[in-house]
């Protein structure tokens, strides 16, 4: 719709399909000249080979759109001017959102309220704020399979924990990029940092963020590891500088501590235990809710409870699996929820 053309085309259907499963699509910016860069990498996730490089929800399509939009409200001076009241708006980076802390002091972001609200995760959200907060800690990353909601409960806590950073708090997503040596330019775009004469962009972050109080929330590092040095430079310059990153692999820098994200709680002896035991486990919680909000008048009931549990433990607890479940059409089977 985008390009006003499909992106895969041949003589047959046969050279169609052939082209869709070898081809790579042209980057939108090949046909539509003035599409904004973040624009092109969201519609190049999209169309990804391997399912899980492409956005594994809607839930996150819609975050980067919403992002994007932002950030083009924000390039035309279109933003809420309540959002600067007592903001020295010319110390915000370009491109940045402002958010009033408790304080009433502006901080720049760019992150976007999630449409669903996080399912447990109290212990993790506790231990990772503190970890934070810690000045020896400067590099934390969430390590785990995929599907445990790494990415989700590092923006839930970069929300909680934005007023502890006077100079902002930034999202920079990575599940785009496959080529390492484009992170620092990813990392320059949500601060508003651009290429400057006689230096390398890498010099000129350095430089941004060398007296700041900035964290950055690196998303889906283990497809670039071997930028990893780039991080360990920004932090060695930017003594206040502090990252929480997201990976399946560690990047092994002396500076990083890990933390291991688990999947949701599941019970055991299902059989044994009460619907109101059962709901106390975040796993049979999150699908429930999830149902809920698929079905409005779904209720979780003795009849039904043991069943959800039960999937549950088959999918490990994982919170996309659970997400991803057909939820939708299992309410409309009456077998799924039959004792």
């Amino acid at each position: 719709m985008l390009a006003g053309k499909t992106p895969f085309a041949g003589k047959t259907i046969n050279h169609t399909l052939v082209a869709i499963m070898e081809n790579q699509p042209p980057p939108l910016a090949q046909i539509i000249k003035s599409v904004p860069v973040e624009l092109g990498q969201i519609t190049a996730k999209l169309l990804e080979k391997k399912p899980e490089n492409r956005y594994l929800t809607a839930n996150d399509l819609l975050f980067d759109l919403r992002r994007l939009q932002k950030l083009l409200e924000s390039e035309s001076n279109q933003t809420d001017s309540r959002h600067f009241t007592t903001a020295k708006t010319e110390q915000l980076p370009e491109n940045a959102l402002a958010w009033e802390n408790t304080s009433g002091n502006v901080v720049p972001n760019n992150l976007s309220g999630q449409l669903l609200p996080l399912v447990g995760r109290r212990r993790e959200i506790a231990e990772i704020e503190n970890l934070l907060k810690r000045d020896s800690i400067r590099l934390l990353t969430l390590t785990g399979i995929g599907g445990t909601g790494k990415t989700r409960l590092a923006l839930e806590i970069a929300q909680k924990i934005l007023s502890e950073f006077a100079d902002g708090v930034f999202f920079i997503p990575l599940a785009a990029v496959r080529n390492s040596e484009f992170v620092a330019s990813e990392i320059a775009r949500p601060l508003g940092v651009k290429d400057a004469g006689g230096k390398t962009l890498l010099e000129t972050l350095k430089d941004f963020l060398r007296e700041k109080q900035i964290l950055l929330v690196v998303d889906n590092f283990e497809q670039v590891l071997p930028a990893a040095p780039v991080l360990n430079d920004l932090l060695a310059a930017a003594p206040r500088l502090k990252m929480l990153v997201t990976s399946r692999a560690l990047l092994r820098l002396k500076v990083e501590r890990e933390f291991i994200v688990p999947p949701l709680d599941v019970p055991s002896d299902i059989a044994e235990l009460s619907p109101d035991e059962l709901l106390q486990y975040e796993s049979v919680k999150l699908f429930a809710e999830r149902a809920q909000a698929v079905k409005s008048n779904f209720a979780a009931t003795d009849e039904n409870l043991q069943i959800i549990a039960e999937i549950c433990s088959r999918l490990d607890g994982l919170p996309l699996a659970i997400e991803l479940c057909d939820v939708g059409r299992g309410l409309q089977r009456s077998d799924l929820f039959r004792p």
